[in-house]
């Protein structure tokens, strides 16, 4: 039988024994179910989470592909194809960011 993955890590519906005082004034034990309501929460926040992490670490990739494009090929990038050989690889990333915070003065 399959099984969902998320119950397993967040369990919603558990066994719970129950005690009470019975009429005899004894100890009386009952078993139920009992619904986990803050793990209905937890499951659905750290899906959310969880995809937003993912998205965050593709947009970080495309990123570092990116620099490492420009660092790689300043050919590709005329502000710096002046600069290339005076500036180390590292220097180039650093140059355009100054760069654009230089223009709008």
């Amino acid at each position: 039988p399959a099984s969902n993955p998320m119950c397993d890590l967040f369990p919603t519906v558990v066994s719970c024994t129950v005690h009470s005082i019975g009429i005899t004034k004894g100890m009386e034990q009952s078993n139920h179910l009992c619904i986990l309501s803050n793990n209905l929460f937890n499951m659905y926040y750290f899906l959310l989470l969880w995809f937003w992490w993912i998205i965050l670490l593709g947009i970080s990739c495309t990123n570092l592909f990116l620099r490492i494009l420009q660092v790689t090929l300043p050919s590709r990038y005329p502000p710096y194809r002046a600069l290339s050989g005076h500036l180390a690889f590292y220097e180039i990333p650093i140059h355009q960011l100054i760069e654009t915070n230089l223009e709008s003065y």
